[in-house]
């Protein structure tokens, strides 16, 4: 099994430093997750897989596992499935770690309560 450094030393290097900042506003607002390698990408578990952070071609989606029940508390999530949503990060375009902070965070918390 691979482990986080070696996923991120293996994404395309476009979205490196992407993923690395994401990980690293993961592990600073979610400390009590654990951090796993899941689908060959960084997950974050507490009770349940509480996020992933998915590089694609050209951006990385910062995957939330329950990300529909995130949309009333004002985060612009994509996505339409029953659960899951996602926040798409573009390398090159601004990065807003609070904001982030803030969804990895609500999201930590719904997981914590079940």
């Amino acid at each position: 099994m691979k482990t986080p450094n070696q996923v991120i030393a293996g994404i395309n290097p476009e979205l490196r430093d992407t993923v690395a900042r994401l990980r690293k506003v993961a592990q600073r607002t979610a400390p009590d997750l654990e951090e796993a390698v899941r689908w060959d990408a960084l997950a974050y578990v507490g009770r349940r897989v509480v996020c992933a952070i998915m590089p694609h071609a050209h951006h990385v989606n910062l995957q939330l596992f329950r990300g529909a029940e995130l949309l009333n508390r004002g985060f612009d999530l994509e996505g339409n499935g029953k659960a899951m949503r996602h926040l798409k990060v573009v390398p090159g375009q601004p990065l807003d770690e609070a904001k982030i902070g803030r969804l990895l965070a609500a999201a930590a918390r719904l997981d914590a309560s079940g």
